[in-house]
Formats: structure tokens, sequence, C-alpha cells
């Protein structure tokens, strides 16, 4: 499922927030770090694929280990991956360069951005505004209790937004907006299509328009074209059992997008070095921290987590058969993206050991 474990997430904060105190060997250049620490992955079995990026100053690194599917080739830099709840970070960027444009603003109440006949729950205080969606403030749960396929191996293939609607209808918030933090799912895909809406597009297509194409990442999308489909990776479990990829109906805002190392670097770089992007304005809107601890949960840019050091951006996400890591700190000049076709979220922790070694460099 797409989520996080909070545990897992407390202890990212504690090691990303450390980032200096693990140096690498000092006759390690970053290929041979990535090979070092990765390499046990998959001697392990722990993953079958590996395709892993880093960004250190102006240099970019990548490396493959693995096979697209058990017995087959090598990924490369054009491999395609889902990259799961890393679709967050693009729907918060998307709802930023709408608010860099002055088409929507982070404190406009998320119904009046819903069709008529269609009610937002709303606290006794104040509406859910577009900016507890993108920080996990809403109140709303993680999952809504009308998913017709949760319990199959495609959870997300027929949950619409006729559904989601029916759900917000009869839903009661059981706390206020903006009071505590609650993973969301639910959020974050009603956000992604309200944003869609507003621009009379569909989601994939405002990614496209906004994203994907001023940033020259023509393999990020959520319909695969016949060439992504046929670079496409094939998905497995954590024991290494190939299974089924996931589909989304029309909100694929929460974790829907596919990508490739390739794209994902240039999505790193343009993060970190905003003044050279296009999208530099709402990039640096959605980088900035919209919901500190105080709030109840974690620091929180617009799909952003911010770790404990303060300038490390991160998220994850995983899928039925992938599971992805991206984690970029400007202080330190450094992104790391590793993407793997296993859904084991112990490709957390080799992202984190990657920051920490390439940060020396």
């Amino acid at each position: 499922m797409i989520g996080q474990n909070l545990f897992r997430i407390v202890m990212l904060l504690v090691l990303a927030s450390a980032v200096v105190a693990a140096p690498a060997q000092a006759d390690d250049d970053v290929a041979a770090i990535i090979q070092r620490l990765a390499t046990p992955y998959i001697e392990s079995k722990q993953a079958v694929g590996l395709s892993i990026g880093v960004l250190k100053g102006d240099q970019a690194t990548t490396q493959h280990l693995g096979h697209t599917r058990t017995g087959g080739p090598v990924p490369d830099d054009d491999t395609i991956y889902e990259i799961a709840s890393i679709s967050k970070v693009f729907t918060g960027l998307l709802l930023a360069d709408a608010v860099a444009r002055k088409q929507l603003q982070l404190d406009q109440a998320a119904q009046e951005l819903l069709p008529e006949g269609v009610t937002m729950p709303a606290g006794e205080t104040r509406p859910i505004q577009l900016v507890d969606l993108a920080t996990h403030r809403s109140g709303l749960p993680r999952l809504a209790d009308n998913m017709p396929s949760l319990q199959t191996d495609n959870p997300y293939v027929d949950y619409t937004t006729t559904l989601a609607y029916e759900f917000l209808n009869s839903h009661r918030l059981r706390r206020e907006p903006g009071a505590a933090h609650e993973y969301s799912n639910l959020g974050f895909a009603l956000l992604g299509s309200v944003v869609a809406d507003r621009a009379q597009l569909s989601y994939d297509q405002l990614l496209q328009q906004r994203i994907a194409e001023p940033l020259g990442m023509a393999d990020t999308r959520v319909a695969l074209t016949a060439s992504m489909r046929d670079r496409l990776a094939k998905p497995h479990l954590a024991d290494g059992t190939e299974t089924a990829n996931w589909d989304f109906a029309d909100m694929p805002g929460a974790g829907g997008i596919r990508s490739s190392l390739a794209d994902m670097l240039r999505f790193a770089a343009a993060n970190l070095k905003p003044e050279s992007s296009k999208l530099g304005p709402a990039i640096e809107i959605a980088w900035q921290v919209h919901r500190d601890d105080s709030d109840q949960g974690p620091v929180m840019g617009l799909g952003w987590h911010v770790a404990g050091d303060g300038s490390t951006r991160w998220h994850n996400g995983q899928t039925g058969g992938y599971h992805s890591m991206l984690m970029i700190n400007r202080r330190a000049g450094a992104a790391v993206v590793v993407l793997s076709n296993t859904a084991s979220e112990k490709i957390d922790t080799l992202a984190v050991q990657l920051l920490q070694a390439v940060a020396q460099k």
C-alpha cells in the first residue's frame, strides 16, 4: 500500500539529521560508494533490481544493479518504475505552481474547488484548506472506506472521483483541520484532482504541461506510452515473487506516476538549483516549511517531508511491486534517487546511507 510506517519515518529523520556523521572511505568515488553500499541489497535478494542516481554539485552519477525481471537484463537510466508516493511531491508542486500563477491560494477552502453537490467535511472552527491536504493535516483518513478493490493486488484501479465524492458527502472529521498530522492518500488524491479540475485538464495533462515538459521529463507520466511500457521493470514482492502493476482510475495524485532514473535526476537537479529552472518560483513555494513540528506531526513543505537537519527534503513510496526514495540536501549540494522493482522498505535505508556518504565528497 502507498503509505509510511511512522516508526520508520522517525528513524529516517534521525538518520538524515546526521548526514555529516558517516564519512565515505577516502578513496571512494561516487560510483564506488554506490556499488559498495548497494551490492549487498542485490546479493541478499532484498531487491531484484536497483537504479540509483546521485547528484553532487554539477556531477551526476548513475549505477544499475540486478535485473528488470528475474533472469532479465540489467536496468538502465531509461528503465521505467512506479514511483508511488513520490507522486505526492509532484502534486504538491502542481499546487505550488498554481499558487505562483495566482490561480489558487494555499489557505483556500478545498470546498470551493469541488463540483456542485459535493461537500468536503469541515471542522467546527474552519474548513479544510488546500495547504492542509498538501501537508497531511486535513483530518481526512489515510484511505476511504468505500474502495471496491482495496483487498486486491490492484487496489486503486477502480476508485474514482465519483466514489470519493460519495465518501466525502457522508464522512465526519475526527479532528479539526490543521490540528494534527495523519498521512492521507485520500487527501492527496483529492488535492491532485481539484488542482487539475481548476486548470480544466486531467491530472496527467497538467503534470505534462506544468512539470514534465518544462523540465524535459519525457518519461514521467501516469499513462504509459508504448515505449515506456516496453521499458517498464517487472514488479516484485519483497520475497522476489513477481506481482501486478498498480493502476489508478481518475485520481492518481497520491501515487500514480511512473518515471525513469534519468527523469528523476532532472527533477532532483531542478530542486537543488531552482534558480536555473523555469519552475523556480513554484519549487521554492513547495520547498518552504508550511507545517512545523508544533503542529503535532513531522515538518512538511508541500508534499515534502523535512528532515531534522532542516535542509534535507525527502519522500519515499511503495506500490505492490516497487519501492522508491528521493532525498535532496541543498546545504550539501547533493541528491539521491533510488528506484527498485521490489516492494521493500529496506530501500529507504540504502538511500539514507548514500546521502550520508556522498555528502562528504
